[in-house]
């Protein structure tokens, strides 16, 4: 933006009850759907993985909850990438979802779990796997093979059920620990 006026009338913009998050995306993650779903005979592979928006400097801003260690303030945004794996080229279809959400302020007193306590213990952290799946939706009855991928994060029994009703594979990265 090169100008005030320009500035002004983003704000105006932004500040309209039907520009949403969800509403500014929709035309992206849309087009990204109808791609994958016309990727005959491919593999898609549909990435997710939570990122953190710190905004612990920003003190005026409420509604924010905790993020890293606990002593973070912002908003986790649990994105999906859809990508065709062509060796050497792989093609990025785009984003094909994108949540943002907010850790619950009661959690934020505990004290730091690992992740894996605090996904069995969270519906919201543990469950945002399987809403991201629901809102892709099912995987075409074509010969494509639709493969939701997530790390140790998504190592949910509620979620990979999920997924197999949907029609989906499931590649999940877990750790294992050997004593």
């Amino acid at each position: 933006m090169s100008g005030w006026n320009e500035v002004r009338a983003a704000y105006r913009l932004f500040a309209e009850e039907e520009v949403t998050h969800s509403e500014l995306i929709k035309p992206h993650t849309a087009a990204t759907k109808a791609i994958a779903k016309n990727s005959s005979g491919s593999v898609v592979l549909f990435i997710q993985d939570t990122s953190e928006l710190d905004y612990t400097s920003a003190r005026n801003i409420e509604g924010l909850g905790h993020i890293g260690d606990g002593k973070g303030r912002g908003i986790m945004l649990h994105n999906c990438l859809a990508v065709v794996p062509v060796p050497g080229n792989p093609e990025i279809l785009g984003l094909a979802g994108q949540i943002p959400w907010v850790r619950s302020s009661d959690s934020q007193n505990r004290q730091i779990e690992n992740i894996s306590q605090e996904l069995v213990r969270s519906e919201s952290e543990g469950e945002i796997w399987s809403q991201m799946v629901e809102a892709i939706g099912e995987a075409p009855e074509s010969d494509s093979i639709w493969v939701s991928v997530g790390d140790r994060g998504s190592d949910i029994f509620s979620y990979i059920r999920r997924v197999i009703a949907l029609r989906w594979h499931c590649l999940l990265r877990v750790t294992l620990k050997i004593v």
